[in-house]
């Protein structure tokens, strides 16, 4: 798992949602509360699922999305990198795949 490759390899600590616990919900509060901690850090966030455009932007697929596909439910990449930014991230890198 690509956590094993940021904390063995790299020495990152890592916050891992898989499934069930990567809902809507779980990722807005991981992302809101992580971001309270990063001034002048280096944060990377790692996505491996479904994604689609927001607004133009691209987005990710929560695991709890109503089968109605509403985009209010998507969380945009910019929201995620603008938080972490807001918080005083040195660097905001995001992989997805």
């Amino acid at each position: 798992l690509m956590r094993n490759v940021f904390k063995n390899v790299y020495g990152i600590e890592t916050e891992t949602l898989i499934n069930e616990n990567a809902d809507y919900t779980a990722i807005k509060d991981a992302v809101e509360r992580l971001a309270a901690d990063v001034k002048g850090k280096e944060v990377y966030v790692y996505y491996s699922g479904h994604g689609f455009p927001k607004n133009d932007a691209p987005a990710i697929v929560p695991y709890n999305i109503p089968r109605s596909f509403r985009q209010e439910y998507l969380i945009s990449l910019p929201w995620i990198v603008e938080e972490f930014k807001k918080g005083g991230a040195r660097r905001v890198v995001v992989l997805v795949d």
